[in-house]
């Protein structure tokens, strides 16, 4: 498989707190309570997609890539909102391949930068 690793500008953000900060009222105790629900649980479910890739076991495939797609639009991460609708999509049809361990791939490597991004930006002082 060649890697396929995103382009990342310097900077740049691949994650957008308005709707959060709208949510949370300016509260910055339950904006950090997300935040870091998100930075715990979003590695979780990057394993629980290997595991279940690994295993083709496509169902749990399915239904945590479906879990994991409405976390992208709540912290506006669109740089792989495709990728993660692949996912569920082919992993529904219990295909399995380049296409699906591209899109897995990809996911992986934007959401561990998102955790990232987001551990040194709010959560680490």
């Amino acid at each position: 498989m060649t890697p396929l690793i995103p382009t990342v500008r310097e900077g740049e953000k691949l994650f957008d707190l308005s709707l959060i900060e709208k949510f949370c009222r300016g509260n910055e105790v339950t904006r950090e309570k997300m935040i870091r629900s998100f930075t715990s649980s979003i590695p979780l479910a990057l394993v629980e997609l290997h595991q279940a890739y690994l295993k083709k076991d496509f169902s749990k495939l399915q239904t945590t890539a479906h879990r994991i797609k409405p976390t992208l639009g709540f912290y506006a991460i669109v740089k792989i909102e495709k990728d993660i609708q692949r996912i569920e999509s082919l992993a529904k049809e219990g295909r399995s391949g380049e296409e699906l361990e591209k899109a897995l791939e990809k996911t992986s490597w934007v959401l561990q930068q998102v955790v990232s991004q987001m551990q040194d930006t709010y959560l680490i002082k």
